[in-house]
């Protein structure tokens, strides 16, 4: 397991307000934990395993361990510092810095991104119900040599989850009336051929035990069981 070595700073923009950090690979990481909710967590490891899966471009992902020594230290020289961790919850999710990429912040950016795979993202987005890629706030990395990445799935398995608002806000919207979306049938297979209840169980199993041991855990993993049976 990936074990964080260093605290750098806490991010200034997304509302889970991830924090930077160097782990023992030498690697930077932006991790969420306690601060974002165990929830985020869980929808962040569930959702990364399934793009990668998927073969969709993201970041590689941990599971890290921060030791709690190191964020009482950061905790004593910092200011306002998120509550990354707990003592009986050292553990957080761990997205590789991107180095050289940016957000997506405007719709002619979206360009940089292949038809084919704006409809890969939307169909994805759609099954795991993530609803916050949108113009304003993409969850979209791309890079100077036009290489892309999904991050941020924290919101993925919305309880109310409503379709046409779905289709209305999503980035690539426009997607769903070109010609690549008419090839949809054989990604959605892939999909449904994946994430199965044994993908789930065994992706399930993979999280600390502090994530998932309790009722919440445990209503959380049937909303997204909901969704491999198509409720």
């Amino acid at each position: 397991m990936l074990e964080i070595r260093e605290i750098i700073r806490a991010s200034s923009q997304g509302v889970t307000v991830p924090v930077l950090c160097k782990g023992d690979d030498g690697a930077l990481y932006w991790c969420k934990g306690d601060q974002a909710g165990l929830a985020s967590c869980r929808n962040e490891w569930v959702c990364g395993c399934l793009a990668k899966a998927l073969n969709l471009s993201i970041p590689k992902f941990d599971i890290a361990k921060v030791p709690w020594e190191l964020f009482v230290a950061w905790r004593n020289l910092a200011v306002d510092v998120p509550p990354l961790i707990k003592e009986s919850n050292p553990y957080v999710f761990a997205s590789r810095h991107v180095e050289d990429a940016k957000d997506i912040v405007s719709v002619r950016e979206i360009k940089d991104v292949d038809e084919s795979d704006q409809v890969k993202i939307f169909l994805f987005d759609e099954f795991i119900r993530n609803v916050d890629r949108t113009d304003s706030n993409s969850n979209l990395l791309v890079t100077a040599a036009k290489r892309w990445y999904v991050i941020d799935h924290n919101s993925s398995y919305a309880e109310n989850f409503d379709r046409p608002s779905f289709v209305s806000d999503h980035l690539f919207k426009n997607s769903i009336h070109g010609e690549a979306y008419r090839g949809k049938d054989a990604f959605l297979k892939q999909i449904k051929e994946v994430f199965t209840v044994d993908f789930l169980e065994s992706v399930w199993s993979e999280m600390p035990n502090s994530w998932v041991s309790d009722d919440a855990a445990e209503a959380h993993k049937e909303r997204i069981l909901k969704t491999i049976h198509g409720e």
